[in-house]
C-alpha cells in the first residue's frame, strides 16, 4: 500500500549493530531480582566512529512487533483502505506506552546515563515511516521520575520529565530531511519560544536505526524550564482549536470572542488586545511562518501560551517546519489576510484572525511592516540563511 514516507526495507549491505544483554536472577522458575539491561559496543573503532551521541533503546521485542500491540508494525489496527492513517503505530495514550531501557552515550563512548522509562510513538503521519518520532517518559513507576542529564546543549536545564527523539522523515521537500532544524536555526533569537535540538544515532534492540533528533516536548514542563515559571501557573493552548494542552483555555476563549466582536481599528479595542497579547512575539512568529512558506500552517501547528499572573500575555511557540521552504512563489501573507471577514475563530486559527484584525490599526500595521523589512535585511538575509544551510 502506498504511504507518504519511506517504509522499512531490508538493508542491502551489512549494518552496524551493538550487543544487548538483559538478565535477572531466577529461583524455581520465578524471577527474584530486577531486570538489568546493558548495551555493549564491541568495536575497536567505536570511539572514533560517530561524531554525535548514541542512544540505545532496548525493550521486549513483542513491544515492537507483536501483531495486536507492537508499536512498529501495521498490525491489528491497520486498514489497507486507509494506509496513511492506520496501524498499531497510530494508537495513542498510556495503554500504548511500552517499558524500555534507554542508555545515552557521548560521542567518545562514555555512558552519560541509563534508566528504565516509558516510550510511545509521537507525531502525525510520520507514524507510518520507518523512522518514527519517539516520546520518552520518566516515571516513578519505572524507577526514576526524571531524566537527569543536560540533553539539549542550548538549554540551562538538566532535568527532563519527557523528551522527543524526532524523526526527520516528515520533511515535505523530497529527501532533504533538514527543513525543521534549518528553520529552527535561522529563527534562533527571535521573540518567540522554540525547540532546541541535538542529533543522535539510535540503536533499537541492538539494530542501527539511523539519525534522529532529541527535541523539547512542548508542554507545561517545557514552559517551566524556558520561562522559570511554575508548571502549574501557565496556560498552553493548541492555537488552531483552542484545545487545552495545559492550564485553562478560558482567557483564550475570551480573547477570541473579543476580536470577533470588536473592530480593532478602534483605538480602545486595539489597546485592550495589546494588554492581553505580546505583540512583538506575535509579529515575529507570524513573519517567520510567512517567510518560510509553511504549508502545514496556519490551519495546523500553532501553539501559544501565557503566564496565569495578572500581567501574563499570550506568546507564540515556533515548531514543526517540515512543510517549510516550499513554493517560493506562494504569497503566504496575502493568503491569510485576504477575505478574513468571513473567518470565525471557531473554524480558523485565532492567531491568523488576530493578525488580520490587528492590521486594521495603523500603529500595528507600521509595527508589522517595519519589523518585516528589518528581518528581511538581517535575520532572513540570504547571505546569513545560506551560510546556516
Amino acid at each position: 500500500s502506498k504511504i507518504n514516507y519511506k517504509a522499512w526495507e531490508m538493508p542491502s549491505t551489512p549494518v552496524e549493530k551493538i550487543e544487548v544483554f538483559r538478565f535477572a536472577s531466577f529461583r524455581e522458575g520465578k524471577q527474584t531480582s530486577a531486570l538489568y539491561t546493558a548495551s555493549y559496543f564491541v568495536d575497536a573503532q567505536i570511539k572514533s566512529r560517530y561524531s554525535m551521541p548514541v542512544i540505545s533503546v532496548v525493550t521486549n521485542p513483542e513491544n515492537l512487533v507483536r501483531e495486536d500491540s507492537g508499536l512498529y508494525v501495521p498490525g491489528y489496527h491497520f486498514n489497507p483502505e486507509d494506509p496513511q492513517w492506520t496501524g498499531n503505530y497510530f494508537q495513542r495514550g498510556r495503554l500504548w506506552e511500552k517499558p524500555v531501557h534507554i542508555a545515552y552515550f557521548s560521542p567518545d563512548g562514555t555512558r552519560e546515563f541509563c534508566q528504565e522509562a516509558g516510550m510511545r510513538i509521537h507525531g502525525q503521519m510520520t507514524r507510518h515511516a520507518a523512522q518514527k518520532t519517539l516520546m520518552f517518559y520518566a516515571r516513578e513507576a519505572y524507577g526514576q521520575d526524571a531524566f537527569n542529564d543536560p540533553l539539549l546543549p542550548g538549554r540551562i536545564n538538566d532535568l527532563y520529565k519527557r523528551f522527543l527523539m524526532r524523526s526527520s522523515m516528515g520533511a515535505w521537500q523530497g529527501n532533504t530531511v533538514i527543513c525543521d532544524l534549518l528553520a529552527t536555526e535561522v529563527a534562533r533569537g527571535l521573540n518567540m519560544e522554540t525547540q532546541e535540538y541535538r542529533p543522535v544515532i539510535l540503536y533499537l534492540n541492538g539494530e542501527y536505526w539511523g539519525i534522529q533528533t532529541i527535541r523539547d516536548r512542548i508542554d507545561e514542563h517545557y514552559l517551566a524550564y524556558v520561562s522559570g515559571l511554575d508548571k502549574d501557573s501557565v496556560d498552553l493552548i493548541n492555537g488552531n482549536y483552542g484545545i487545552v494542552d495545559a492550564g485553562s483555555n478560558e482567557s483564550y476563549i475570551e480573547l477570541a470572542t473579543y476580536i470577533q466582536e470588536n473592530d480593532l481599528s478602534v483605538d480602545a479595542h486595539y489597546r485592550y488586545v495589546a494588554g492581553l497579547v505580546d505583540l512583538e512575539s506575535l509579529i515575529d512568529y507570524m513573519i517567520t511562518e510567512i517567510f518560510f512558506s509553511n504549508r502545514d500552517w496556519p490551519g495546523n501547528n500553532q501553539k501559544c501560551w501565557r503566564s496565569r499572573s495578572p500581567e501574563g500575555k499570550w506568546r507564540w511557540i515556533f515548531f514543526d517546519l517540515d512543510a517549510g521552504f516550499g513554493k517560493s512563489n506562494m504569497d503566504m501573507l496575502k493568503q491569510f489576510t485576504l477575505n478574513t471577514e468571513d473567518l470565525s475563530w471557531k473554524t480558523s486559527s485565532v492567531g491568523t484572525y488576530l493578525l488580520s484584525q490587528l492590521l486594521k490599526h495603523p500603529e500595528f500595521e507600521k509595527k508589522f511592516t517595519d519589523r518585516f523589512k528589518e528581518l528581511l535585511k538581517t535575520q532572513f538575509n540570504p547571505a546569513r540563511t545560506t551560510t546556516i544551510l
